[in-house]
């Protein structure tokens, strides 16, 4: 098992001191012991077994949120993968399940990252690193460093998320797919602009772009990039640097290149181009794109998607006597109490 921890304990909070650490195994690598106890012995069934729940996870993840999977998919980690990890079996089928594994735990940090459970979503992510490092897999490590980069902006940590960002793009290596470092860019971008760096953060969105054209569709159930990404990462940028014209036009061919299946990011961008428009004194095109939000939301067991609509509500509550607004807010209560 790893030096840390193998397991990952309930009630662990969010803990910037931990980035600290990723950053400097992520410079160096992660000592594995490589110990085992004796035990049936695994191989390639298993590996495939492994890797066609990857895909299951993925997908209801994508299309309706971490809440729906994320117990199951912890319980799956503990009760299934780390036994097999822990078996007698071929280099190359111990190689094969430490990859996927990687990308499991990767996808078990980012499903609690979903329900804002930050501080098991940190400590998935750190191990999801001690997985892909034990197997070497240079691309996942790449992907996890990213996502807690993310992670790290979206709390409001711009300093380790602009390290974390660059540590993804530095572990990344050259012969990666270009979907994926474009995706690695585009973060780049995005925690540049958050120090008002204008000119590093457009060069990587440009470089972003010039790696994501032609690129292949990305096959990966964990650190898929697509135009829709790229737009979302422009209209961030966009937010940050103040350009509000731009940040529009982004968020809404975010909108349009967006998968229908990715029914949590339909929302998540409708919310964030709504709050745009209101911000510009556009109220019944911003209560537009909420409604439509409260349309996606139903589908959904997000606590990210939840805290949308109390956002929507807190933001709509001043203008209440107007009748498209007073019509949300009816809608968004109604919501609430079917939820409850």
């Amino acid at each position: 098992m790893p030096t840390r921890a193998g397991g990952v304990p309930a009630g662990t909070l969010y803990r910037l001191a931990a980035l600290d650490e990723v950053l400097d195994e992520a410079s160096k690598g992660i000592a594995w012991s490589g110990t085992r106890p004796a035990g049936g012995r695994i191989g390639k069934d298993e590996a495939d077994a492994a890797h066609t729940a990857l895909l299951m996870f993925s997908s209801a993840d994508k299309s309706f949120g971490g809440g729906y999977i994320r117990a199951t998919l912890a319980a799956y980690l503990t009760t299934v993968i780390d036994p097999w990890l822990k078996a007698p079996s071929s280099p190359a089928a111990a190689r094969d399940l430490r990859c996927t594994a990687a990308q499991l735990t990767c996808l078990c940090a980012f499903v609690h990252f979903d329900d804002m459970k930050h501080g098991l979503a940190q400590r998935y992510y750190i191990h999801a690193l001690d997985l892909a490092d034990s197997a070497d897999d240079e691309l996942t490590t790449a992907v996890i460093l990213r996502g807690l980069s993310v992670q790290a902006y979206t709390l409001g940590h711009y300093p380790q998320a602009r390290r974390l960002a660059q540590a993804a793009h530095d572990r990344c290596p050259p012969w990666a797919p270009g979907y994926l470092r474009a995706a690695l860019l585009g973060q780049r971008a995005v925690t540049a602009s958050a120090f008002k760096e204008t000119r590093p953060a457009l060069e990587d969105l440009a470089s972003a772009e010039r790696h994501l054209h032609g690129a292949e569709e990305p096959t990966a159930p964990v650190g898929a990039y697509h135009k829709a990404s790229l737009a979302h990462q422009r209209a961030e940028t966009a937010l940050q640097l103040k350009d509000f014209k731009n940040a529009r036009t982004a968020f809404s061919d975010a909108l349009r290149h967006r998968p229908p299946s990715e029914q949590r990011a339909h929302a998540l961008i409708l919310h964030k181009l709504a709050t745009l428009e209101l911000s510009q004194g556009q109220l019944e095109v911003a209560c537009h794109h909420w409604q439509q939000l409260l349309h996606n939301h139903a589908a959904l067991h997000s606590c990210r998607a939840d805290e949308t609509i109390s956002e929507m509500r807190s933001l709509l509550r001043p203008f209440s006597r107007n009748a498209m607004a007073a019509s949300l807010l009816r809608s968004a209560a109604q919501s609430s109490r079917v939820a409850r």
